[in-house]
């Protein structure tokens, strides 16, 4: 719903609506990355923070994980990551995508450890030390510390 005010004519409304949709769609359009531009963010990210090491070979949304953000297939190298995070700020994607590659690079990191996360928060900018969020759970390989 666009309201506007009762002294626009018919053609200044029209005008108003057509901005106001405009704006929305090129929102919507910010927020939901597709999957090439899924991966082609994980290699960015791969090389901003590992050097370019870690390769995934897929990274893909997908609407099937409900109790984890992310996760990995290392002897694979695919990387998927819950349909929930699309929308959110990127910061928050990029924090997933960069524990997520980093799971490529240490595929067996034990549970009691938490060493899976170190890396993530040694190196993945503001949504690593943010306060306003973090992975509300562990992924399947070791827990949320911090």
């Amino acid at each position: 719903m666009v309201l506007i005010p009762a002294r626009m004519s018919e053609a200044e409304e029209q005008r108003w609506v057509n901005v106001m949709l405009d704006k929305l769609a090129a929102q919507e359009s910010k927020r939901s990355l597709g999957d090439a531009e899924l991966a082609e963010r994980a290699r960015r990210l791969s090389d901003q923070y590992f050097g370019g090491r870690a390769r995934p070979t897929s990274v893909r949304w997908v609407t099937n994980q409900n109790t984890r953000w992310g996760s990995c297939t290392p002897a694979e190298g695919s990387i998927r990551l819950s349909h929930r995070l699309q929308g959110m700020p990127e910061y928050v994607v990029d924090y997933v995508l960069v524990h997520e590659l980093a799971h490529l690079l240490v595929p067996d990191t034990a549970p009691a450890s938490g060493s899976c996360w170190s890396p993530t928060r040694a190196r993945s900018g503001p949504g690593a030390t943010s306060k306003a969020w973090s992975p509300p759970s562990g992924c399947r390989m070791c827990p949320v510390r911090g």
